[in-house]
Order: structure tokens, then C-alpha cells, then sequence
């Protein structure tokens, strides 16, 4: 999803949207049915999900930081 901040915000909500009442995924999930499968809990879809959070975090503070500096300056006053 690189330089596609929204989306990746989109899907990652979606992904959170299959734990269960106590945050945790499961290896699998049927879209349909929302029903988790595989073994449970899995660490690794947890671990995706951290490391998601994380990128899209940094890809927000880029984007922040580039918006900063292509502001133009003020002119200083006498």
C-alpha cells in the first residue's frame, strides 16, 4: 500500500474488525461469516497487525513532515 495512507488505514481497520470481544485474531477468517479459523490465538496475525499500525503511523508523520516543509516561509518582519 506504499503512498496509500487511506487505504491501508481502511484495511487495517477492517482487519481489527475480526477480533474477537478480547482483541485477539486468529489465523484465518472467513469473510463471509466472520468465523475465525486456524489456530487461535495467533501470534503472527497480531504481530501484521502491530507492525500495520506502526507503518501507517510513520507514513502519516512523513506525510506531516513533508506538508511542513513545503509551506512556503513567511517573510520576516523589519
Amino acid at each position: 500500500m506504499a503512498g496509500r495512507v487511506e487505504q491501508a488505514k481502511e484495511t487495517f481497520s477492517r482487519a481489527v474488525g475480526f477480533a474477537n470481544d478480547l482483541g485477539l485474531l486468529a489465523e484465518e477468517v472467513d469473510p463471509k461469516t466472520r468465523e475465525l479459523l486456524g489456530n487461535f490465538p495467533q501470534a503472527f496475525s497480531h504481530i501484521g497487525l502491530v507492525n500495520a499500525a506502526w507503518t501507517i503511523s510513520e507514513a502519516e508523520r512523513r506525510v506531516r513532515e513533508l506538508n511542513v516543509a513545503e509551506r512556503p516561509s513567511l517573510p520576516k518582519s523589519a
